[in-house]
This record gives C-alpha cells, structure tokens and sequence, in this order.
C-alpha cells in the first residue's frame, strides 16, 4: 500500500445514536495507509485543506442533504453508496448530479441506488456493501447466539424456544448517552438492553467521543466473528457477518426496502411472521451456513478500494 504524499487520508465520522455507521468505517479504515482527519458524513461541505483528501464515500447519505455535495477539498471514491429517501430531492438536484458525474463510476451499495442515479445519467453500478471486504478469520467458535435488535421488528424474547434463549445473548446497535441508573429504570420498564458495554456511558462532548465509538464497533465485530450464530433485524450486523464467516439470519417486516436490493440472496431471511412460523423448526445446534458465496463481490471491491488508494 502506497502512501500518496499529496494527499491526506479520512475516514467518515458520525454523530448518529447507530454503531453500525463506525462499523461501516472500520470496512473503509482497513484499505488506508492512515487516517489523518476523521471527516462528519454529514458535513463534508464545510471540509477546508490544504492538500486534497482521500475519501471513501461508503454507507447511507445522508442526515442533512442541504450540506451535500462535499467540499472541492474531498478526493472521493464512491464505493457502496446508498441513497437515503430522506435526501432524495436534494442529493439529484442539478448541482449534486454534476458533482456524481464528475467522480462516476458511482459504486452503488443496492439496486435502488444505483437504479436513480442512472435514471440521471450517472455511470452508476451495483457495487454491493463494502463491510463484506471484513477478512474472514478462524477463531474459535463460541457457542453463543446473538440476537441484535430483534425487538425493532416485533421479536420478543419471551417467544423464543427457550433452548435458543439459554444459549444467547441480546446485542443492540444503539448508543445511549445516560446515566447508569438510568440503564436501570429502563430494564424495569421491560427495556432489557445487553450489551458489550453494558452501562453505555458515552459522553458526546466528550472529545474521545469518535475512539469510543470506533472502539466499541471493534468489539462487535469481533464477538460477531465467534459466534456460532446471529439473528438480527440489522443490515449493517448481517452484512459484516457474512465476510466472517459467521451464519447469519435476518429479520425484517419489510423486505422490499430500498437498502437491501441485491443483497438479500447471500443470507436466510424471513419477516417477523414467517421466523415465528418457523422457529421451532430451525436446528439451533447446527445451524446452516450461509446460501451464497459473496467471494465476487468481495473481491471487485477490494480490487476498486486498492486501485484508488494506489493511484
């Protein structure tokens, strides 16, 4: 890996309450010879340097559209890109499509996307999400199963087998900025959160704020890489485990979102009616592997990430 000396490097930072925005970071940071600024996704318009940064533009875009398009200071790689619903009208403006054609071929994360942007005339193709470039390690397995985030799509764990139950552990991609006690009253409640950091005692004014994070989604990542199995309504837990390795099934009521086109056929997924259909049927002990190789698509995305970093 070549260091370019007229250039800097940056990686996207975020200030959203989902860790799976660093953990689409960590996907991105493993290409970089360094990292010399750490760029807000959603404030890449008021990016000043004095040298051009190299940027990975992977993930979802974006909180606030309005700041779109990034800053002339930004050397951009468009690589699993996905277009948000939220910013549609601001992000095909005649400025934002200018500013893609300038820097296409656009890698698009799912059909959806890549779909728009040729729509209006961006070279655009379906590049899939670059968290599957996760190198596929060896560990020891664990005999745990991870539930991540079922309850967003009406999962509760008391209606699970208990077999499956007593062997897992409930995951969940939101950081809470709270006090302990805080934590408490919530479980009280019936908010039942485990986590890796249990008590989720992260202070964003804090100025490690960004290490913490990233921190934190190095944890997930490698206890998603030991388990025997995850079941999740999360894309960004699904994706990552794929690269590992690890058998994964998804849960979502909606499987026709627009982030998901092209993606769903390389793990099991059901809605939420179907898995409670089908729980008591799924062999827990052994469960099955993935359906599909993504070795293609992890291999054209190393290809395009190294050939930008390199040139």
């Amino acid at each position: 890996m070549k260091k370019d000396k007229n250039s800097k490097y940056g990686l996207l930072s975020y200030s959203t309450k989902n860790i799976g925005d660093e953990i689409q970071s960590l996907a991105a940071r493993q290409f970089l010879p360094k990292v010399d600024v750490f760029l807000d996704r959603d404030k890449l318009n008021e990016v000043k340097s004095d040298k051009k940064i190299k940027l990975i533009m992977n993930g979802w875009f974006t909180e606030k559209p309005k700041n779109w398009p990034p800053s002339p200071d930004i050397d951009p790689l468009f690589i699993a890109f996905h277009l948000s619903e939220k910013g549609l009208k601001e992000m095909t403006s005649k400025e934002s499509i200018e500013y893609f054609k300038k820097h296409e071929p656009i890698g698009c994360r799912d059909y959806h996307t890549r779909d728009i942007l040729i729509k209006h005339g961006v070279d655009a193709y379906f590049s899939g999400c670059l968290t599957l470039t996760f190198e596929k390690k060896s560990p020891t397995r664990s005999d745990e199963i991870l539930l991540v985030d079922l309850e967003r799509e009406g999962i509760k764990i008391n209606e699970l087998p208990k077999n499956l139950v007593s062997k897992s552990k409930i995951f969940d991609h939101k950081i809470f900025n709270m006090h302990p006690k805080m934590t408490e009253v919530r479980k009280r409640r019936g908010f039942i959160r485990r986590s890796i950091d249990p008590t989720y005692k992260f202070m964003f004014s804090d100025g490690k704020r960004i290490d913490k994070r990233f921190k934190l989604a190095e944890r997930y990542l490698e206890r998603y890489a030991r388990a025997k199995l995850v079941i999740t309504s999360r894309i960004h837990c699904a994706l990552p485990c794929l690269a590992m390795g690890t058998p994964v099934i998804f849960i979502h009521k909606n499987m026709q979102d627009p982030r998901f086109g092209g993606l769903l056929e390389y793990f099991r997924n059901y809605t939420p009616e179907e898995f409670k259909k089908k729980v008591d049927k799924i062999d827990w002990v052994n469960p099955l592997p993935n359906p599909k190789s993504i070795e293609k698509i992890r291999n054209n995305l190393v290809k395009k990430v190294n050939d930008f970093i390199n040139n």
